[in-house]
Order: structure tokens, then C-alpha cells, then sequence
């Protein structure tokens, strides 16, 4: 089973001053000026973990198997220390809004012709997580880009492309 491109409406739930909070106390970024951008940064982020279910199902089907696990997403060595980041500093539930819409989309997902494959146990609940730590590395990634404690519009998407490019 191979999913080409996921279907699915990209309005992120997230919440602006959340998103500037976690930014400014994990990373020492700051994006108030940018207010129009958390969209785009959720998007960003909501993308980058379809990316990595996509390479997930890959290698649950090179496996053999019919459900994706936590191992078979390529987390890489930065993303997996921001997710125990996260969970350390943040915790899951204040990823609700995250959550809901990850369910949301696997609702949605359910009804096109390539349906997503089960996720396991860990997956499931490592979701919110994952996200979290795609977010932490999203802000670091800006930050390194910049050099500066500001977020500049023009910065968005080029630490989109390096995000795409470490999975």
C-alpha cells in the first residue's frame, strides 16, 4: 500500500500564542512579528509528520506487515531527542488541538481508496509527541538559520525545505 499525496484539509488548529510560547521559552525564538506566519507553521509541522508516516507505511510494507509502528518512522537522531524534549518540558496535553485534528485526518484518510494502515499501540500515543518534537526542531532549524533570536518571514520556507530534507 502506497499513498501518493494525502488528501486532507490543512487549517492547523493550533493556536498562535501557543506557538510563540513554546518558540520563545525552548528555543529563544521569538515570532510576534510574524503572527500571520503560526498558520503556516502548523501547516509546516502537520506536513513534516505526513512525511514521515508516508516513509513510515514504505517500510511497514517492505516489513511485511500491515500496521506502521513507531520504529518504522525515519525519526532521526535531533528530532528524537526534541520529542523527549518535549515530553519532558510540555507533556501531550497541550497538543489537544493537534491531537483532535490527527484524528480528524485518519478519519478522513479512512475514506479514499488507499486507506492509512493501523498505527500501533506506540504510535498512537506518541503522536502528539512527535508533533512537539517536530516543532522544538522547527524552531531550532529557524533559529539556526536566522543567527538571530527574530523569525524572518523569508526563513519560513527555506527551514521547510531543511525539515523535508532530514526525513
Amino acid at each position: 500500500m502506497r499513498l501518493r499525496k494525502l488528501p486532507i484539509r490543512r487549517k492547523m488548529p493550533m493556536d498562535l500564542p501557543y506557538i510563540e510560547k513554546l518558540f520563545r521559552e525552548e528555543v529563544g525564538l521569538d515570532i510576534k512579528e510574524h503572527k500571520d506566519k503560526g498558520e503556516v507553521i502548523s501547516e509546516t509541522v502537520v506536513e513534516i509528520y505526513e512525511e514521515l508516516l508516508r516513509k513510515g507505511i514504505e517500510n511497514a510494507n517492505y516489513n511485511g506487515r500491515d500496521y506502521v509502528s513507531y520504529n518504522d518512522l525515519p525519526i532521526t537522531e535531533d528530532l528524537e531527542r526534541n520529542i523527549n524534549r518535549f515530553i519532558q518540558d510540555r507533556g501531550e496535553e497541550v497538543l489537544k488541538a493537534f491531537i483532535d485534528y490527527l484524528a480528524e485526518l485518519e478519519e478522513e484518510l479512512l475514506k479514499v481508496q488507499e486507506a492509512l494502515p493501523p498505527l500501533d499501540e506506540e504510535l498512537h500515543k506518541k503522536k502528539g509527541d512527535i508533533l512537539g518534537g517536530i516543532m522544538l526542531t522547527f524552531a531550532e532549524v529557524a533559529k539556526m538559520i536566522n543567527g538571530e533570536r527574530k523569525l524572518y518571514a523569508e526563513t519560513i520556507p527555506v527551514t521547510r525545505e531543511v525539515l523535508r530534507s532530514m526525513i
